[in-house]
């Protein structure tokens, strides 16, 4: 029960964490959305605004170089988020094991019971 109620406890606090990370990337994809819509807007107002050429490549490339930053998060936080899937299913197939394996040792003791009782009424009998 020791075992079970432990690794209930680490099933539940990494299913809220995969959902603390599945938020974040969330979050990332609204913001790396966001960049590119301030990005293309940008390109649009400097291309129409006749400024020079080197700002507006200037600000393309920070743009950009932020976009490749926040690609290369969410890339890390769908490993992360895998790896804690694979976990949880890990874990729910241990704590499923021991069901069964309890329900075993249950049955098991059941039968030890009644063998008991019985060897007690022969011993009486004899």
């Amino acid at each position: 029960h020791i075992q079970n109620k432990a690794l209930l406890d680490q099933l539940r606090e990494l299913k809220d964490e995969n959902g603390r990370l599945f938020k974040l990337l969330s979050e990332k994809d609204f913001e790396i959305k966001h960049l590119k819509r301030k990005r293309d807007e940008e390109r649009l107002a400097l291309a129409t605004s006749g400024l020079a050429g080197a700002v507006a490549a200037t600000k393309i490339v920070e743009l950009s170089k932020k976009n490749r930053e926040l690609t290369a998060e969410i890339e890390q936080e769908k490993i992360k988020c895998k790896q804690n899937g694979n976990r949880i299913k890990e874990l729910e197939r241990e704590l499923q094991a021991m069901l069964v394996e309890s329900a075993l040792v249950k049955s098991l003791q059941e039968k030890l019971a009644t063998t008991q009782l019985k060897v007690t009424e022969y011993r009486n009998q004899v």
